[in-house]
């Protein structure tokens, strides 16, 4: 029987323990008769200060200004802004408006950082263990680590069996990185039968990535990025097909957009018609008209490319296709069930993903040409 080991980090999952982690792993430095300082060093190169130099004074601060970590590098007038995050992403642009307000002397001295002059040479480090979603790949920063970078540093040969914490920090991470290769296999299950895809970001993630490559998307615009949510709990994500499109002689937009999701029968791959409308105005009967006249359009071109590729495909438009519901603001086009193919997915994954993408592109292009 495998011992079970008791770490402290198995209690300790938030994103304050790790900052903790990441300040007592740097703060080493100051300590250069510790075998760990060289860490400190290793770790700092790995924020993007290549050129550290090891004899100087190093402050470091945890939520000042609401940061997460600021390390002042007082010999080379370096302010390391580190934003920490463990599953999150960051939100309304954080590391922006942090190094704005770092950048001012006035601020550095309000949290005891300016001692003289000011510090002029502000760099910004974005810090995520957890799985990097395209939402975490927009994120503007000087430098950005990831977890396998950081367990890659702090695993290494000469810094093992030195401190107990060290060792069990390192068994915590790798344990996380684990879970996430085994709970990303979209055709993995739990013990229930239940498909991973059903409950996990990451699974839904990577099988959203097998229908359509990252490199498809700019790495800016909407058009085939990522993104994801929940409904009653219940993940979901999605994928738009194009950039937002108006309608003619007006400023409403709509998006078409494919979404992983779950019912009844299991996960489903759905192409979808979307166009918001304030609340104040869903009751607007011309515009309920309008959706449901776009729908109807929209769902014949679907009809017709479904019926066009099916040899190619194997897919028969009776076994996708969709009725209007009478949401005035998104209808399903054409739903897939997955449950099939993730389960024969060695034998019929890579068709399943040529037809969509084939699909994808067809409708696309009537929808343009229509």
């Amino acid at each position: 029987m495998e011992k079970r080991i008791n770490n402290l980090f198995s209690f300790a999952k938030k994103e304050l323990s790790q900052d903790a982690v990441i300040c007592w792993l740097l703060n080493w430095v100051n300590h250069p008769e510790s075998e760990l300082c060289n860490l400190a060093i290793d770790l700092f190169k790995l924020l993007g200060v290549q050129d550290f130099d090891s004899n100087q004074k190093v402050t470091i601060k945890t939520q000042i200004g609401n940061a997460d970590i600021v390390v002042a590098l007082h010999k080379q007038r370096v302010l390391l802004i580190i934003e920490d995050k463990t599953y999150s992403s960051e939100h309304d642009n954080q590391i922006e408006k942090y190094k704005r307000l770092f950048s001012q002397s006035a601020a550095q001295k309000l949290y005891g950082i300016n001692e003289d002059e000011p510090f002029t040479d502000i760099r910004t480090v974005y810090f995520k263990t957890g799985f990097f979603y395209d939402e975490d790949k927009l994120v503007q920063a000087d430098t950005k680590v990831e977890g396998q970078r950081f367990l890659n540093t702090i695993s290494k040969k000469e810094y093992r069996n030195k401190s107990e914490i060290l060792d069990s920090y390192v068994a915590f991470l790798k344990q996380n990185l684990e879970w996430y290769d085994t709970y990303g296999d979209f055709t993995g299950r739990y013990s229930n039968g239940v498909f991973f895809v059903s409950w996990e970001y990451i699974a839904q993630h990577n099988l959203m990535r097998t229908f359509f490559p990252e490199a498809l998307w700019d790495g800016k615009g909407k058009a085939f990025k990522v993104s994801n949510g929940s409904s009653s709990g219940r993940p979901w994500t999605e994928l738009n097909i194009c950039e937002e499109k108006t309608y003619p002689n007006t400023q409403d937009c709509y998006q078409l957009f494919w979404r992983i999701d779950t019912n009844v029968k299991g996960p489903y791959l759905s192409l979808r018609y979307y166009e918001w409308i304030e609340k104040g105005e869903r009751s607007d009967s011309d515009k309920k008209r309008r959706h449901s006249e776009y729908y109807d359009r929209f769902l014949n071109i679907c009809k017709e490319v479904i019926e066009e590729t099916k040899e190619q495909t194997g897919i028969e438009w009776s076994d996708v296709k969709n009725r209007y519901a009478g949401n005035s603001m998104e209808s399903a086009l054409i739903t897939i069930n997955l449950s099939d193919y993730l389960l024969n997915w060695k034998a019929s994954g890579e068709k399943l993903a040529e037809a969509v993408r084939l699909i994808t592109d067809s409708v696309w292009t009537k929808i343009k040409n229509s």
